[in-house]
């Protein structure tokens, strides 16, 4: 949510099989490219999507961008850890848009206090 107006070589996305094994920071020593991994716990492709959107709402370009899939491709909606960790930023466009499209809990998400 920080980075703006920036190219990354190579972006990796995907679940736990992503943020466990794919090392950014070995990949980026062996090629010399710069190389971030967005992979978290149990993600689903909603989830996918919302990052890739923010990539490009936040013009963050890329040479290769990375998706992992598997059996959660057939998953619909958002990961619980992905809806946690975007709460604070429910105001952003992008993130309250796709939610809100995807997510029949929106309402309660962005209107409902802790």
């Amino acid at each position: 949510m920080q980075s703006e107006n920036d190219t990354i070589d190579y972006i990796f996305i995907g679940s736990s099989r992503v943020d466990n094994t794919v090392n950014a920071d070995i990949i980026s020593s062996i090629t010399g490219n710069s190389t971030i991994n967005l992979g978290f716990q149990g993600a689903k492709t909603d989830d996918y999507l919302i990052i890739l959107k923010l990539l490009k709402d936040k013009n963050i370009h890329s040479k290769q961008i990375f998706i992992q899939v598997d059996y959660v491709y057939n998953i619909d909606g958002n990961s619980e850890i992905l809806k946690s960790e975007f709460m604070p930023f429910l105001n952003n466009q992008v993130i309250s848009e796709v939610i809100k499209e995807r997510d029949p809990e929106y309402f309660q998400l962005k209107y409902i206090p802790f």
